[in-house]
């Protein structure tokens, strides 16, 4: 069963290097997907949120405050699977929706260790219908950030196999299925790459003017930078033509650059790329102004994106909507202020 239609250079300095290194839907899909066209009044927001030594009830209580309904509780690492996730539980006994992301091993981190692929796809396949039927998620999210060394270490063709035996455990379950979310940095890079592709010499420096910082694009000029550069454009559109033949519902990415038209330039490129729906199961910022906050939601409210996932934990290149004890930040009050209001 899979859905009748689809609706039709952040290069931070910091995260360049990661750069070089460079439907079948249950109801609550419907419901949600639904939603975002007017169809119902449950809006695309949810969050993943935690802070130092924060306790289960108060991410819950957080979470509520900010208006979400939501969450993407940690990720589910197959190879330690015991037939039970105490974050996805709480939070589902708790009324929320949830987004899980699955990685077939590896960890999240500080620091990360990245995810290797499956040896034996059917022992695979196995394990992750046992997940997807004891918590029977609205969306399946496998693994993280794909394209970086830090998280995913296989080829984009090992990856593709993956996807393709996820989804079709999560699709014989009535589940909806998509990628990891390919890395900000790097999906900016190839709206860039695309407008040089097509000649728009002034359209690609005006994209990389408001992404990226001088120092980047100093360091984008020289051989070696354009080398790397290169090779960063090469696996990401090999990315992009798994995902195509993958079977998925949507085209997962990660955002963290507050251009809003960036934005909308890169939901322009991941549709004609892949035919897909876009959505980001990580939005976020790098610093903590609320303004940006405000002008990024009304962007995907003007996109239709039919999930956006704020990432609200305090990591070196992320900063959260809230303190570490939980109270909300100003721009967690942005945030909860735009939900209540739109």
């Amino acid at each position: 069963m899979r859905r009748p239609s689809r609706p039709p250079i952040h290069l931070s300095l910091l995260s360049l290097p990661l750069i070089l290194p460079l439907i079948a839907l249950g109801a609550t899909g419907v419901f949600l997907a639904n939603a975002v066209w007017g169809e119902d009044l449950r809006h695309p927001f949810g969050v993943m949120l935690d802070g130092s030594g924060l306790d289960t009830p108060t991410r819950i209580a957080t979470a509520r405050e900010l208006g979400v309904g939501i969450f993407r509780p940690w990720d589910i690492i197959l190879d330690e699977w015991t037939g039970r996730h105490g974050d996805t539980e709480a939070f589902l006994k708790a009324g929320f929706t949830i987004i899980m992301t699955v990685r077939n091993n590896g960890k999240g981190g500080p620091p990360p260790k990245p995810t290797s692929p499956p040896k034996d796809l059917d022992a695979y396949k196995k394990t992750l219908g046992e997940v997807i039927e004891t918590y029977r998620p609205e969306l399946l999210v496998v693994e993280h950030e794909e394209n970086s060394g830090l998280y995913y270490l296989g080829t984009p063709k090992q990856y593709g196999a993956e996807l393709k035996a996820a989804c079709e455990v999560a699709h014989s379950k009535g589940i909806a299925c998509t990628n990891g979310g390919m890395e900000s940095s790097l999906v900016a890079t190839l709206v860039w790459s695309r407008y040089r592709d097509r000649h728009e010499a002034a359209k690609a420096e005006d994209f990389l003017r408001r992404t990226s910082a001088q120092s980047q694009q100093r360091m984008l000029r020289t051989i070696d930078g354009q080398r790397r550069i290169g090779e960063a454009i090469t696996k990401g559109k090999a990315l992009l033509a798994e995902y195509k033949a993958a079977g998925i519902d949507y085209v997962n990415f990660h955002w963290y650059i507050p251009d809003p038209t960036a934005l909308a330039e890169t939901v322009v490129l991941l549709k004609a790329a892949t035919g897909l729906q876009p959505i980001t199961n990580e939005i976020g910022l790098h610093d903590e102004d609320p303004a940006t906050v405000a002008r990024l939601m009304a962007k995907v409210l003007e996109l239709r994106l039919p999930y956006a996932l704020w990432f609200s934990l305090d990591r070196p290149d992320a900063r959260a909507l809230h303190n570490p004890d939980g109270t909300l930040r100003a721009t967690g009050l942005a945030f909860k202020k735009f939900v209540q209001e739109k």
